[in-house]
Protein backbone atom coordinates (compact mmCIF):
# COMPACT_ATOMS: atom_id res chain seq x y z
CA UNK A 1 0.00 0.00 0.00
CA UNK A 2 0.82 3.80 -0.48
CA UNK A 3 0.24 6.34 1.30
CA UNK A 4 0.29 10.24 0.21
CA UNK A 5 0.89 12.86 2.52
CA UNK A 6 -0.27 16.22 0.41
CA UNK A 7 0.38 19.79 1.43
CA UNK A 8 -0.12 23.47 0.36
CA UNK A 9 2.50 26.07 1.36
CA UNK A 10 2.46 29.70 0.74
CA UNK A 11 5.79 31.39 2.10
CA UNK A 12 6.28 28.31 5.07
CA UNK A 13 10.05 28.85 5.87
CA UNK A 14 9.36 29.89 9.33
CA UNK A 15 7.51 26.39 10.07
CA UNK A 16 8.54 24.15 7.49
CA UNK A 17 12.12 22.73 8.65
CA UNK A 18 10.21 22.03 11.53
CA UNK A 19 7.64 20.18 9.98
CA UNK A 20 9.79 18.38 8.01
CA UNK A 21 12.12 17.37 10.76
CA UNK A 22 9.21 15.79 11.90
CA UNK A 23 8.59 13.47 8.83
CA UNK A 24 11.50 12.51 9.16
CA UNK A 25 10.87 10.87 12.28
CA UNK A 26 7.29 9.63 11.03
CA UNK A 27 7.08 5.61 11.92
CA UNK A 28 5.91 3.42 8.84
CA UNK A 29 2.82 1.26 8.85
CA UNK A 30 3.94 -2.08 7.95
CA UNK A 31 4.13 -3.30 4.25
CA UNK A 32 3.39 0.32 3.44
CA UNK A 33 5.41 3.04 1.33
CA UNK A 34 5.45 6.74 1.56
CA UNK A 35 4.72 9.87 -0.92
CA UNK A 36 4.81 13.35 -0.47
CA UNK A 37 3.47 16.02 -2.67
CA UNK A 38 4.15 19.58 -1.94
CA UNK A 39 3.13 22.19 -3.55
CA UNK A 40 4.86 25.72 -3.40
CA UNK A 41 1.90 27.76 -4.02
CA UNK A 42 3.60 31.22 -5.19
CA UNK A 43 5.96 31.67 -2.69
CA UNK A 44 8.00 34.26 -2.56
CA UNK A 45 10.61 33.09 0.67
CA UNK A 46 12.75 30.58 0.85
CA UNK A 47 10.01 27.80 0.30
CA UNK A 48 11.22 26.49 -2.53
CA UNK A 49 14.81 25.89 -1.83
CA UNK A 50 13.62 23.82 1.44
CA UNK A 51 11.14 21.60 -0.58
CA UNK A 52 13.79 20.86 -2.89
CA UNK A 53 16.54 20.60 -0.07
CA UNK A 54 14.25 17.83 1.88
CA UNK A 55 13.61 15.72 -1.23
CA UNK A 56 17.08 14.26 -0.78
CA UNK A 57 15.96 12.52 2.42
CA UNK A 58 12.22 12.40 1.79
CA UNK A 59 9.94 10.99 -0.80
CA UNK A 60 8.96 14.10 -1.65
CA UNK A 61 7.67 15.46 -4.79
CA UNK A 62 7.53 19.33 -4.71
CA UNK A 63 5.54 20.95 -7.36
CA UNK A 64 4.75 24.78 -8.13
CA UNK A 65 1.68 26.44 -8.30
CA UNK A 66 1.47 29.98 -9.46
CA UNK A 67 -1.86 30.83 -8.69
CA UNK A 68 -3.14 31.52 -5.10
CA UNK A 69 -5.54 29.54 -3.50
CA UNK A 70 -4.99 26.50 -1.29
CA UNK A 71 -7.61 24.41 -3.15
CA UNK A 72 -6.38 25.01 -6.31
CA UNK A 73 -3.09 24.04 -5.13
CA UNK A 74 -4.47 20.83 -3.84
CA UNK A 75 -6.88 20.15 -6.69
CA UNK A 76 -3.34 20.35 -8.78
CA UNK A 77 -1.84 18.04 -6.48
CA UNK A 78 -4.29 15.16 -6.94
CA UNK A 79 -2.79 13.86 -10.12
CA UNK A 80 0.37 13.06 -8.80
CA UNK A 81 -0.79 11.21 -6.17
CA UNK A 82 -0.45 7.62 -6.03
CA UNK A 83 -1.72 6.35 -2.46
CA UNK A 84 -5.12 4.57 -1.49
CA UNK A 85 -5.24 6.44 1.15
CA UNK A 86 -4.51 10.18 0.42
CA UNK A 87 -3.72 12.75 3.77
CA UNK A 88 -3.87 16.05 4.26
CA UNK A 89 -2.00 18.48 6.30
CA UNK A 90 -0.65 22.04 6.43
CA UNK A 91 2.75 23.59 6.51
CA UNK A 92 2.50 23.92 10.16
CA UNK A 93 2.04 20.98 11.67
CA UNK A 94 4.33 18.45 13.86
CA UNK A 95 2.98 15.14 13.40
CA UNK A 96 2.94 12.53 16.09
CA UNK A 97 5.40 9.75 14.96
CA UNK A 98 2.65 7.29 15.14
CA UNK A 99 0.71 9.49 13.10
CA UNK A 100 0.52 7.54 10.07
CA UNK A 101 0.37 3.77 11.83
CA UNK A 102 -2.92 5.42 13.51
CA UNK A 103 -4.16 6.66 9.87
CA UNK A 104 -3.64 3.79 8.13
CA UNK A 105 -5.13 1.27 11.59
CA UNK A 106 -8.17 3.82 11.33
CA UNK A 107 -8.69 3.05 7.63
CA UNK A 108 -8.06 -0.88 7.68
CA UNK A 109 -10.37 -1.51 10.59
CA UNK A 110 -13.16 0.71 9.48
CA UNK A 111 -13.49 0.32 5.86
CA UNK A 112 -17.14 2.02 5.70
CA UNK A 113 -15.80 5.04 6.03
CA UNK A 114 -14.05 6.89 3.66
CA UNK A 115 -12.96 10.27 5.12
CA UNK A 116 -10.88 10.46 8.48
CA UNK A 117 -9.58 12.56 11.29
CA UNK A 118 -7.21 12.74 13.95
CA UNK A 119 -6.75 14.95 17.19
CA UNK A 120 -5.22 18.62 16.49
CA UNK A 121 -3.31 20.30 19.69
CA UNK A 122 -1.95 23.18 19.77
CA UNK A 123 1.71 24.50 19.86
CA UNK A 124 1.85 27.44 21.57
CA UNK A 125 4.73 29.84 20.84
CA UNK A 126 4.18 31.33 24.65
CA UNK A 127 1.07 30.60 27.13
CA UNK A 128 -1.80 32.11 25.78
CA UNK A 129 -3.73 34.99 27.53
CA UNK A 130 -7.24 34.43 29.12
CA UNK A 131 -9.12 36.23 26.40
CA UNK A 132 -7.65 33.54 23.99
CA UNK A 133 -8.64 30.29 26.16
CA UNK A 134 -11.42 31.65 28.14
CA UNK A 135 -13.21 33.89 24.73
CA UNK A 136 -12.30 32.37 21.48
CA UNK A 137 -13.64 29.89 19.88
CA UNK A 138 -10.67 27.87 19.56
CA UNK A 139 -11.50 25.44 16.96
CA UNK A 140 -12.78 27.35 14.83
CA UNK A 141 -10.06 29.94 15.34
CA UNK A 142 -6.47 27.65 15.16
CA UNK A 143 -8.41 24.38 13.92
CA UNK A 144 -7.98 22.75 17.23
CA UNK A 145 -9.56 19.27 18.06
CA UNK A 146 -11.82 19.30 21.19
CA UNK A 147 -9.89 16.88 23.51
CA UNK A 148 -13.15 14.43 24.48
CA UNK A 149 -13.65 13.54 21.00
CA UNK A 150 -14.09 9.53 21.06
CA UNK A 151 -12.87 7.34 17.97
CA UNK A 152 -16.13 6.69 16.06
CA UNK A 153 -18.27 8.50 13.22
CA UNK A 154 -18.51 12.06 13.53
CA UNK A 155 -19.89 14.95 11.63
CA UNK A 156 -18.17 15.85 8.31
CA UNK A 157 -17.87 19.73 9.82
CA UNK A 158 -15.25 18.71 12.67
CA UNK A 159 -12.83 17.01 10.83
CA UNK A 160 -10.06 20.15 9.48
CA UNK A 161 -7.30 20.35 7.21
CA UNK A 162 -3.81 20.31 9.49
CA UNK A 163 -5.11 16.72 10.09
CA UNK A 164 -7.54 14.59 7.25
CA UNK A 165 -7.14 11.57 5.27
CA UNK A 166 -9.63 10.75 2.20
CA UNK A 167 -9.74 7.33 0.50
CA UNK A 168 -8.60 7.59 -3.44
CA UNK A 169 -11.79 6.50 -4.03
CA UNK A 170 -13.59 9.27 -2.90
CA UNK A 171 -11.41 11.07 -5.48
CA UNK A 172 -11.68 8.57 -8.24
CA UNK A 173 -14.90 9.37 -7.89
CA UNK A 174 -15.11 13.17 -9.24
CA UNK A 175 -14.63 15.22 -5.86
CA UNK A 176 -12.51 18.07 -5.56
CA UNK A 177 -11.74 20.70 -3.51
CA UNK A 178 -13.93 23.69 -3.96
CA UNK A 179 -11.61 26.45 -5.86
CA UNK A 180 -14.15 29.57 -4.40
CA UNK A 181 -13.27 29.08 -0.92
CA UNK A 182 -9.95 28.81 1.19
CA UNK A 183 -7.04 30.10 2.13
CA UNK A 184 -5.88 32.82 -0.62
CA UNK A 185 -4.84 36.57 -0.69
CA UNK A 186 -7.26 39.06 0.77
CA UNK A 187 -10.25 38.37 3.24
CA UNK A 188 -11.50 34.89 1.76
CA UNK A 189 -13.71 32.11 2.69
CA UNK A 190 -13.01 29.60 5.53
CA UNK A 191 -14.21 26.29 5.80
CA UNK A 192 -12.91 24.41 2.95
CA UNK A 193 -12.23 21.16 4.14
CA UNK A 194 -15.66 21.59 5.99
CA UNK A 195 -17.03 22.37 2.78
CA UNK A 196 -15.66 19.10 0.88
CA UNK A 197 -16.47 17.23 3.81
CA UNK A 198 -20.32 17.95 3.99
CA UNK A 199 -20.22 17.73 0.11
CA UNK A 200 -19.04 14.33 0.45
CA UNK A 201 -21.26 13.46 3.29
CA UNK A 202 -23.83 14.00 0.66
CA UNK A 203 -23.10 11.79 -1.34
CA UNK A 204 -22.71 8.85 1.16
CA UNK A 205 -19.39 9.27 2.33
CA UNK A 206 -19.08 9.16 6.08
CA UNK A 207 -16.33 10.06 8.38
CA UNK A 208 -14.76 8.69 11.22
CA UNK A 209 -12.41 10.33 14.05
CA UNK A 210 -9.16 8.41 15.04
CA UNK A 211 -7.77 10.22 18.15
CA UNK A 212 -4.51 8.82 18.32
CA UNK A 213 -3.62 10.04 15.15
CA UNK A 214 -1.93 13.63 16.44
CA UNK A 215 -0.71 16.47 15.08
CA UNK A 216 0.52 19.59 16.46
CA UNK A 217 -0.56 23.11 15.50
CA UNK A 218 2.15 25.63 15.65
CA UNK A 219 0.55 29.03 16.32
CA UNK A 220 2.52 31.55 15.54
CA UNK A 221 2.73 35.14 17.83
CA UNK A 222 1.28 36.79 15.14
CA UNK A 223 -1.99 34.57 15.15
CA UNK A 224 -2.25 35.55 19.17
CA UNK A 225 -3.55 39.37 18.58
CA UNK A 226 -6.84 40.30 18.54
CA UNK A 227 -6.52 41.68 15.46
CA UNK A 228 -5.87 38.36 13.89
CA UNK A 229 -8.18 36.48 15.58
CA UNK A 230 -11.40 38.72 14.94
CA UNK A 231 -10.25 38.74 10.96
CA UNK A 232 -10.77 34.78 10.98
CA UNK A 233 -14.30 35.27 13.10
CA UNK A 234 -15.04 37.57 9.71
CA UNK A 235 -13.43 34.86 7.40
CA UNK A 236 -16.01 31.99 9.32
CA UNK A 237 -18.70 34.43 9.10
CA UNK A 238 -18.64 34.15 5.14
CA UNK A 239 -18.37 30.36 5.05
CA UNK A 240 -21.28 30.33 7.98
CA UNK A 241 -23.49 32.17 5.22
CA UNK A 242 -22.56 29.73 2.46
CA UNK A 243 -23.39 27.01 4.87
CA UNK A 244 -26.78 28.42 5.98
CA UNK A 245 -27.78 28.82 1.35
CA UNK A 246 -26.69 25.61 0.69
CA UNK A 247 -28.90 24.27 3.27
CA UNK A 248 -26.28 22.34 5.52
CA UNK A 249 -27.76 25.44 8.43
CA UNK A 250 -31.35 25.35 8.84
CA UNK A 251 -33.46 27.98 11.38
CA UNK A 252 -36.84 28.25 11.99
CA UNK A 253 -38.18 32.02 11.80
CA UNK A 254 -38.63 34.84 10.20
CA UNK A 255 -36.10 36.33 7.57
CA UNK A 256 -35.69 39.68 5.77
CA UNK A 257 -34.37 39.76 2.39
CA UNK A 258 -33.11 36.13 3.29
CA UNK A 259 -31.43 37.03 6.19
CA UNK A 260 -32.66 35.23 8.99
CA UNK A 261 -33.86 38.14 11.33
CA UNK A 262 -32.70 36.99 14.67
CA UNK A 263 -28.66 37.62 13.49
CA UNK A 264 -29.59 41.14 13.08
CA UNK A 265 -30.61 41.42 16.71
CA UNK A 266 -27.38 39.38 18.05
CA UNK A 267 -25.53 41.39 16.31
CA UNK A 268 -26.89 44.24 18.47
CA UNK A 269 -26.81 42.40 21.28
CA UNK A 270 -23.16 41.75 21.02
CA UNK A 271 -22.74 45.11 20.35
CA UNK A 272 -24.17 46.36 23.40
CA UNK A 273 -22.83 43.90 25.82
CA UNK A 274 -18.81 44.90 24.35
CA UNK A 275 -19.56 48.09 24.84
CA UNK A 276 -21.08 47.75 28.57
CA UNK A 277 -17.80 45.45 29.56
CA UNK A 278 -15.17 48.11 28.33
CA UNK A 279 -17.30 51.05 30.38
CA UNK A 280 -16.31 48.74 33.37
CA UNK A 281 -12.97 48.29 32.33
CA UNK A 282 -13.60 44.48 31.60
CA UNK A 283 -12.17 44.51 27.94
CA UNK A 284 -11.14 40.99 27.77
CA UNK A 285 -14.34 39.64 29.03
CA UNK A 286 -15.72 41.77 26.08
CA UNK A 287 -13.49 40.00 23.24
CA UNK A 288 -15.97 37.26 23.54
CA UNK A 289 -18.43 39.64 21.78
CA UNK A 290 -16.34 40.79 19.35
CA UNK A 291 -15.56 37.78 18.24
CA UNK A 292 -19.10 36.86 17.59
CA UNK A 293 -19.51 41.14 16.36
CA UNK A 294 -17.12 40.12 13.41
CA UNK A 295 -18.46 36.64 12.82
CA UNK A 296 -21.46 38.07 12.05
CA UNK A 297 -20.16 41.20 9.68
CA UNK A 298 -18.68 38.44 7.90
CA UNK A 299 -22.31 37.07 7.53
CA UNK A 300 -23.55 39.67 6.56
CA UNK A 301 -20.81 40.47 3.76
CA UNK A 302 -21.29 37.47 2.63
CA UNK A 303 -25.29 37.62 2.20
CA UNK A 304 -24.87 40.75 0.60
CA UNK A 305 -22.24 39.58 -2.06
CA UNK A 306 -23.98 36.79 -3.04
CA UNK A 307 -28.22 37.88 -2.75
CA UNK A 308 -28.26 38.74 -6.19
CA UNK A 309 -26.87 35.75 -7.72
CA UNK A 310 -28.38 32.93 -5.71
CA UNK A 311 -31.94 32.19 -4.64
CA UNK A 312 -32.75 33.33 -1.27
CA UNK A 313 -33.33 30.70 1.46
CA UNK A 314 -36.56 29.69 2.99
CA UNK A 315 -36.90 29.37 6.80
CA UNK A 316 -36.66 26.17 7.46
CA UNK A 317 -37.09 23.83 10.70
CA UNK A 318 -34.38 21.61 11.61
Amino acid sequence: MIITVVFSTHNGAGTLPAMLAKFRELTMPPGTELQIVAVDNNSSDATGDILRTASADLPLTAIRHGERGKNRALNAALPLARGELVIFTDDDVLPDPNWLVALQRAAAENPGFDIFGGHIIPHWPSPPPRWITEQTPLGITYALTASHLPAGEIFPGLIWGPNMMVRRSVFDAGLRFNEAIGPSSGQYIMGSETEFNLRAHRNGHRCYFAPDAKVQHIIRPGQMSKQWVVQRAYRFGRNAWNQYVSGAEKFNGPTLLGMPRWRFRSYLDHACRALLLRLRNRADDAFAHDWEKSFLRGYFAQWWQTRRSQPLPTATAK
